[in-house]
């Protein structure tokens, strides 16, 4: 997946967005204009946002988290612990002018543990690479 498939327009309609959503397969999308991290949207946002009487015409920027968490490039090593200590799904990653260069999945990070530990549990054998 190209991370431009999860930026998405800040005039984008809620219908909109959640069609993206949708065809990612993700549960995050980035309002990122030039690639600047502005604001983000997860599927619980847009929830929330209905529930509250939202609509579906509605610009998304109004359902929008405009204090998303994030981390430096170089301040990879902590996303796990970020991902964990707050229950998100992901973790934008951000150069050094603000744009988002990379993202952190949980749901990457849980398979990684989890390949460590089949590993951890059978060490005889060679064909897995947890990388």
């Amino acid at each position: 997946m190209k991370l431009e498939e999860l930026f998405i327009r800040e005039d984008a309609t809620i219908l909109e967005t959640m069609k993206q959503l949708d065809e990612t397969g993700q549960r995050i999308l980035f309002i990122a204009p030039e690639g600047r991290l502005q604001a983000v949207l997860t599927d619980g946002d847009l929830r929330k946002f209905l529930l509250r009487g939202g609509k579906l015409e509605d610009p998304v920027r109004l359902a929008a988290n405009y204090s998303p968490k994030s981390l430096p490039l170089e301040e990879r090593g902590r996303a796990k612990s970020m991902l964990e200590r707050y229950s998100i799904d992901a973790l934008p990653l951000l150069d050094r002018d603000g744009k988002v260069a990379d993202v952190v999945f949980a749901t990457s990070v849980r398979m990684y543990n989890a390949c460590l530990k089949v590993a951890a549990q059978h060490p005889k054998t060679r064909i897995l690479n947890c990388s």
